[in-house]
């Protein structure tokens, strides 16, 4: 029988099964898929709690939200330092520790020490994201591993569908300071099940393929290199866009009189990112993260035409195909040009990329729709987002000619990792 084009094209159908059969890899995806619900419920209780739990108005309350972000931020690469130095299962101790802390005492805090309380428990807060990614990436061989990655930006589109939910859902029935502890429990829950797991996060060997050089000519220097600030400019604009498209569609929502129907197109362009992540991990071939923003973007701008509730929801489909294959690019990315030893602090860096992007594109877009229309807030993101990802793919191009030029003259192969995306 012949060989299905399925298999052997430029998709491959057959990866996802490959990838799950790998020893580990069900508990893993499972468990960071558990792991990450109750992370993604935070910023909304942590809302709730201020607003309804101390009575405070909305911009309390987004302060503090902002604060438990900026600390995410600051403390991730740091974390990621510790696990690439002292293995996952301390950090993870020391972070859930820190987690259950906090959400025991969120339930009594004032105001005045909920807000530096925020940012502390942000900066410690239980890395959810980053640890699973660095193990996946030691346990994937290097042509699983954008299937793999892929498969993991589906869990944390799944995750974002979730736990903001749930959040609401803990708040309103059982009170702010019963979901605080409720938050609190869930993540003790997912941090033993991970410590228990314990994933490797440094691969047994390096993987076949897989290039040992660091793309700085200082191995101690790899993340001021111009592929890993392209990188992380492709994720903080990537969640900047998509943030500032949540806030849009919301308001575009209530402008067209069915906010109700809000979370039906909510669901549209989520199931349309889970579509674009599976198609995306099947390719054969790795796409540029820059690129897949300037699509991302320009494809958001259009989102302004609507004029009606059911055209909103038709042209948000086309921009969130690109959600979860850009995400997944750019972690690939950070853990292809980084060295093994160096994940950790790669992937905090994505994490801090991906939380500064959020904290951004939300206010922006929200200010530009007070200023104007609904409409306008999406070509705001989206034509920021486009000049975004031009400028960095101008750069990197500027920097890699000469190296590109060096080595044909060397008659050396024509890129090396971490040279270009």
């Amino acid at each position: 029988m012949a060989p299905s084009p399925w298999q052997h094209g430029w998709v491959r159908t057959d990866l996802y099964r490959r990838v799950l059969a790998l020893p580990g890899a069900r508990s893993l995806y499972g468990l960071s898929l558990l792991a990450r619900i109750p992370v993604t419920a935070i910023p909304t209780a942590l809302t709730l709690r201020v607003v309804l739990g101390l009575h405070r108005n909305f911009a309390d309350a987004g302060f503090v939200a902002a604060a438990e972000a900026l600390g995410v931020a600051f403390g991730a690469p740091l974390l990621g330092r510790m696990v690439d130095r002292r293995g996952a299962r301390l950090v993870l101790a020391f972070s859930t520790s820190a987690g259950v802390a906090f959400w025991t005492a969120a339930a009594w805090l004032p105001f005045g020490w909920l807000l530096p309380a925020a940012f502390l428990a942000g900066a410690l807060s239980l890395p959810a994201f980053s640890i699973p990614r660095q193990a996946m990436v030691a346990l994937l061989p290097l042509e699983y591993r954008q299937a793999g990655l892929s498969l993991d930006s589906m869990s944390v589109e799944v995750s974002y569908s979730i736990g903001p939910a749930l959040g609401v859902i803990a708040v309103t029935q059982l009170g702010s300071g019963p979901a605080m502890w409720a938050i609190g429990a869930s993540l003790l829950a997912a941090g033993i099940g991970l410590i228990v797991l314990n994933p490797a996060t440094v691969p047994a060997s390096t993987p076949e393929g897989e290039p040992t050089a660091s793309p700085a000519s200082d191995p101690r220097r790899w993340w001021l290199a111009p592929v890993v600030v392209a990188a992380l400019v492709a994720t903080c604009g990537a969640v900047f866009t998509l943030s500032g498209t949540e806030i849009a569609l919301t308001a575009s929502m209530r402008a067209f009189g069915h906010i109700g129907l809000l979370g039906v197109v909510v669901a549209a362009w989520c199931f349309a990112s889970l579509l674009g992540g599976f198609a995306y991990g099947t390719m054969s071939k790795r796409r540029d993260p820059l690129l897949l923003l300037a699509l991302l973007a320009a494809l958001t701008i259009p989102l302004a035409l609507a004029g009606s509730w059911w055209a909103l929801l038709l042209l948000a489909i086309p921009s969130g195909l690109f959600c979860a294959p850009l995400l997944s690019a750019t972690a690939e990315v950070m853990a292809r040009v980084s060295p093994p030893g160096s994940r950790g602090r790669a992937l905090g860096l994505h994490t801090s990329a991906l939380t500064f992007g959020g904290a951004l594109g939300a206010p922006f877009a929200g200010a530009v729709i007070d200023g104007w229309t609904p409409a306008s807030g999406f070509v705001a993101v989206g034509v920021l987002g486009l000049l975004l990802a031009l400028a960095a793919l101008a750069v990197v191009q500027l920097r890699g000619r000469p190296a590109a030029l060096r080595r044909a003259r060397r008659g050396e192969p024509e890129a090396n990792a971490g040279e270009l995306l």
